[in-house]
Formats: structure tokens, C-alpha cells, sequence
């Protein structure tokens, strides 16, 4: 009967690390100032984690630097840096090999900065995996996810806002460009909150209103295609018309463009843009503190 600790491989057996194991993969790392930490090191899924470093003199930014060295598979490795800045968010870069020193030295080659970014005052930490690229030899720098914090004003909630993007498919250009995107959004918001509500109206009436007529297409359109079926019941059409089996064959071709777009479409009426009276984005603190009852004496 096959021990419950061990998971079967395609090419072998993955027991839990052992001592020696452990000893052996650690050793290029530990050549370059990292200490193993044991207690944060689990056997059982074969992920060995090093003591936190701090980075300040190194990189210029008062970070701390965690490695974790993975072992998911026989002959397969992912070391994965996690930068922690005070107060932001987590900044991971990852990379995958078959030899550990190798992966160090891919991480290592990404100064710590490329993980953060500071736009309006907003700092944005960005995580990465490094992948080799069409030649094989040199290393691509993959934007995973990123998130900013802007402090104060907002607070995670479900899935936060979403939005589209039409991206180029292969990289560097991919996140070259959700890179620049992104920038320009948390320029956006930062800016948008820093100013009055009404003030967000005044300068971007136009786009509000650009913003309605996209978000009506999708009724305007089921409305003209009720209009065009009404109207073709008053043209006599012969019935060895082109154009009548193309109308006849147009209620799928419909159904198919519908479900091969990226995203189906809300059907709304979508309400109009009005300047907002509220004189902050942010809760007023004096009624705050005003619907805080005081604590009760003890």
C-alpha cells in the first residue's frame, strides 16, 4: 500500500523534502546571503521559504524580500520573490526551472524597483513571472496582475471594478501595454478623487455622455432590428431573391456573432449624467464623528 505523504508523478515518485534535500537546494541560495527558514519551510508540499531580508541599502526602497523555492515536480523548480513595501500592497515575481541557482539569478536580474511604481502619489505593485521567450534564451517579463492602494479612499469589494481592453497578443508588447493602461487609470482616479464631485462632471461631461450612448447600443439595436422586421412586411419581395435568403439566414448569423463577442451585451437603459451635489468622495468626518455616540462612562 502506497504511503498517503507521497504523490505519484509521471516520471516519479514526490516524496516530502528531507534533510539532506533540503541542504542541497538551499545551498545556491544560501552562497548568495539567504538564510532558510525552517519553520516557515512545509516537507509535505515541498516549498522551502528563506527568512525575510530587508533591501533597503540594496535597492534604494524600504522593502522586505521573501524567497520561496517550490518543488511541485520532479526535476521542476519555482522561486518566487515577494517584495512588502509598509502599507502596500505585495509585489511577486516568479520564474520556473530545472536548476535553483538559475532561478536566483533570473530573479536577482529584476532590480526591485520594476515591481513598483508611483503615479499621482499612488503606489502600484505589480507581479510578474519571467518567461523564456520565442528564442529560448532570453527571459520575458510577464505582467501577472498588479493593484494600487490609494489610502483612505478605497476598499475592496467582490471583484472591484472591471473593464476591457483589446491587447496585443503576443509579449513583450502584451504587458508593455496593460502596463501603460493601467497607469493612466490610477492617474485618472487619483486626480478624479483629489477634486470635488462636481468637478469631475464639468470636465468629463463629454465622456459621460459617450459612456450612455455605449451602454444604450444594445437596446438600440434590438429596437432598429424590430423596426427593419416591421418595415419588410410592407416590401414585396420575390421569392427568388438574394435578399430574402439572406434575411431568412440572419436570425443565426445573429446568434453566432452575439456569443463569439469577449463580452455579452447589458441590456439597459442606463441613467443620465448629472453633476453630483455631495461636496466630498469622501464621508464627511464632522457628521461621522457627530453619529458616533459617545463611549458610555465606566
Amino acid at each position: 500500500m502506497r504511503n498517503a505523504l507521497w504523490r505519484q508523478d509521471p516520471v516519479k515518485a514526490v516524496h516530502p523534502l528531507t534533510h539532506h534535500e533540503i541542504l542541497r537546494l538551499i545551498e545556491p541560495l544560501t552562497r548568495r546571503g539567504r538564510q532558510v527558514d525552517l519553520a516557515a519551510t512545509n516537507r509535505l508540499e515541498r516549498s522551502i521559504v528563506f527568512k525575510p531580508k530587508l533591501i533597503a541599502a540594496e535597492a534604494g526602497i524600504g522593502a522586505y524580500e521573501i524567497l520561496r523555492l517550490e518543488n511541485p515536480r520532479a526535476d521542476n523548480f519555482r522561486l518566487i520573490r515577494t517584495l512588502t513595501l509598509p502599507g502596500a500592497a505585495e509585489a511577486r515575481l516568479s520564474s520556473e526551472g530545472s536548476h535553483p541557482g538559475e532561478l536566483l539569478a533570473r530573479i536577482e536580474a529584476i532590480a526591485p524597483q520594476r515591481q513598483f511604481q508611483l503615479v499621482a502619489g499612488c503606489l502600484i505593485a505589480r507581479n510578474y513571472r519571467l518567461e523564456p521567450g520565442r528564442d529560448g534564451r532570453a527571459m520575458l517579463l510577464v505582467l501577472n496582475s498588479a493593484e494600487a492602494r490609494l489610502e483612505g479612499v478605497l476598499r475592496r469589494r467582490g471583484a472591484g471594478w472591471t473593464g476591457s481592453l483589446r491587447l496585443p497578443r503576443s509579449e513583450p508588447a502584451r504587458s508593455r501595454r496593460i502596463e501603460r493602461e493601467l497607469e493612466r487609470a490610477v492617474a485618472h482616479l487619483a486626480q478624479t478623487l483629489a477634486e470635488p464631485p462636481r468637478r469631475f462632471h464639468e470636465r468629463l461631461v463629454g465622456a459621460r455622455w459617450g459612456v450612455v450612448f455605449r451602454r444604450t447600443i444594445p437596446v438600440l439595436s434590438c429596437l432598429g432590428l424590430i423596426a427593419a422586421t416591421a418595415a419588410l412586411t410592407l416590401v414585396d419581395i420575390p421569392q427568388d431573391s438574394m435578399l430574402l435568403m439572406m434575411i431568412f439566414n440572419f436570425p443565426p448569423l445573429l446568434m453566432l456573432m452575439l456569443f463569439g463577442m469577449r463580452e455579452l451585451p447589458r441590456f439597459e437603459i442606463p441613467p443620465l449624467p448629472r453633476p453630483s451635489t455631495a461636496a466630498s468622495w469622501l464621508p464627511s468626518t464632522v457628521a461621522g464623528a457627530a453619529a458616533t455616540p459617545d463611549p458610555q462612562p465606566s
